[in-house]
């Protein structure tokens, strides 16, 4: 059946149930219609009520104060993550974070959930993946290696004229397309005067900035190099402190070509003494232009060394360390808990690694615990205790109301963490539900939750009114008020399975369907708003749940 037929008949067998409530004068009756405002969840409810910040929202008054009417808490979406905070070398900026905590203080909203110390999503991978091997560093970085800086002479800084500047060639910039390998600028250099032999091309010599070698390492030195006509030659020198090394010669192509040399025995290796790498060009026809660009020098020896699977964890588990002790540290007695771990299990039950977490278009996931294993967990938790004691530490999942396989999973986890004495308050469970999702795995689920004695919080609530993604879906009454019996379904059998001393929070993702991460420009709309922030039939549902109604 295909994806439109199967969801049309869905909604049939959605408006027969919702008819035959209609006909039970017992049945629910859900209106809405209220201006948001005017009305508080918080106020009729045993229970802490939160409602998430979304990025866009943030500066938006009638969402913020929509939200202080009806909720006490907040998390942000994603302002606290690693991929808002950490930057492209790794430092850490704050400035995101701050500015949504401070909008929502001003709002009355004060305590507020921090989301997420250790996720797959929402990770500056780009940062990240330079942990795992991803490239191995330039020794030239520092060096002006791709030529893009230049002093107001026209030269490119750090980079010597050693022999034949202005005798037997000269140098511009280049910034024309192409003549340009990387970046925005290259070398060029016009041969004015040629050698009669390949032994005296260093008559014109272009030597690099000093950069440190490891004693007994091997390097290799890439650059790109073109010409203007057929006939060209480099030589290069790998030289010590004055005692230079010839690696043979290069006929030069008038394409871009990439040129790669080794330093590995035959001609020698590391020394630990400060080295230059020399480009001798004169035995090439007069006139000739030859156009640098991108050099690169890799200690090989060390990126084997980096490649080992312990040493990636190594540092993995430096950078995680410094993350979570850094972030929980600058929010410490600002926030009242912490997702510790998000989503740390595949929907097989099995940790999350690189195999069962695979994306072919995210540029924003990283898999901790591909490098860390199940032990992440007892080193997340006890770093966050660590740095805040006071707050409270949740680990999260999603899917639970679905899976039994991947809930067991979890409460095994939860077991093992506790039989080591991490400290541990609860148990965070998302339910991004859909109005056909089934009440005998909700109330399943928090019958298996409670029954840790953990404390429970749903912790991002919403359902989809077309989980399908039915093109030119119409919200009709009939799927609003079934979307209200979901809401109203969900809310009691929280408070009906878990006792009111596990009960944390019920915290519903965002407050107006437009602000939603499910709203795709007018395909679905999961929340309690509409984008008046007009109560819809799902607030009334979840408000007489929350009464007992």
């Amino acid at each position: 059946m295909n994806k439109k037929l199967k969801y049309a008949v869905f909604v049939l067998s959605a408006i027969a149930i919702l008819s035959s409530c209609k006909d039970d004068n017992n049945g629910p009756s859900y209106k809405g219609g209220t201006q948001g405002t005017a009305v508080s969840l918080q106020a009729s409810s045993p229970v802490t009520i939160g409602m998430e910040t979304d990025n866009n929202a943030s500066a938006d008054a009638n969402y913020l104060q929509t939200m202080a009417a009806n909720a006490s808490q907040t998390t942000f979406s994603s302002a606290m993550t690693h991929g808002a905070v950490v930057q492209n070398d790794g430092t850490l900026n704050f400035t995101t974070p701050d500015t949504q905590m401070a909008a929502v203080k001003a709002a009355n909203i004060q305590n507020i959930w921090g989301k997420a110390l250790c996720w797959y999503q929402n990770q500056n991978a780009t940062f990240l993946n330079t942990l795992v091997g991803a490239a191995a560093p330039n020794a030239l970085a520092d060096g002006n290696p791709d030529f893009e800086d230049w002093d107001d002479n026209q030269t490119a800084t750090t980079w010597v004229w050693a022999n034949g500047k202005d005798t037997y060639g000269t140098i511009a910039k280049e910034t024309g397309a192409t003549n340009v390998n990387h970046g925005s600028a290259s070398m060029s250099m016009t041969i004015i005067q040629t050698v009669t032999s390949a032994g005296s091309s260093w008559h014109l010599q272009l030597v690099s900035a000093p950069f440190m070698t490891v004693a007994g390492h091997e390097y290799s030195v890439s650059f790109y190099a073109k010409t203007s006509v057929d006939g060209c030659y480099y030589q290069g020198e790998w030289d010590h402190s004055g005692n230079p090394a010839y690696t043979g010669g290069v006929t030069l192509n008038t394409a871009w070509t990439k040129y790669t040399m080794l330093f590995n025995g035959t001609n020698p290796k590391g020394t630990g003494a400060p080295t230059t790498i020399s480009f001798d060009m004169a035995y090439s026809p007069v006139g000739a232009i030859i156009y640098l660009d991108n050099i690169v020098i890799v200690d090989e020896t060390q990126a084997l060394i980096d490649a080992q699977p312990d040493v990636i964890a190594a540092r993995v588990d430096s950078e995680f360390k410094n993350w979570v002790n850094a972030m929980v540290t600058h929010y410490k007695g600002k926030v009242v808990g912490w997702d510790v771990i998000t989503e740390l299990f595949a929907d097989d039950g099995t940790i999350r690694n690189n195999k069962n977490t695979s994306s072919s278009t995210a540029t924003d996931w990283f898999v901790w615990s591909n490098y860390l294993g199940e032990n992440i967990g007892t080193e997340a938790f006890n770093l966050a205790h660590a740095a805040d004691p006071n707050a409270l530490l949740f680990i999260n999942e999603s899917g639970l109301e679905s899976n039994s396989t991947k809930l067991d999973a979890l409460i095994a986890y939860v077991q093992s963490l506790q039989s080591q004495g991490v400290h541990i308050d609860g148990i965070g469970t998302s339910m991004h539900v859909n109005v056909a999702t089934a009440m005998a795995g909700v109330d399943y689920m928090f019958q298996k939750l409670a029954a840790t004695g953990l404390k429970i919080r749903i912790s991002e609530l919403d359902v989809s009114v077309n989980p399908n993604d039915i093109f030119a879906f119409v919200l009709t009454p009939d799927v609003l008020e079934f979307q209200a019996v979901t809401y109203h379904d969900v809310i009691a059998s929280y408070l009906k399975n878990v006792p009111a001393a596990q009960r944390q929070d019920i915290t519903v993702w965002g407050v107006n369907d437009s602000n939603s991460w499910l709203y795709n420009s007018g395909s679905d709309f999961p929340l309690l708003f509409d984008d008046s922030y007009i109560t819809k039939p799902a607030f009334d549902g979840f408000l007489q749940a929350l009464k007992g109604q």
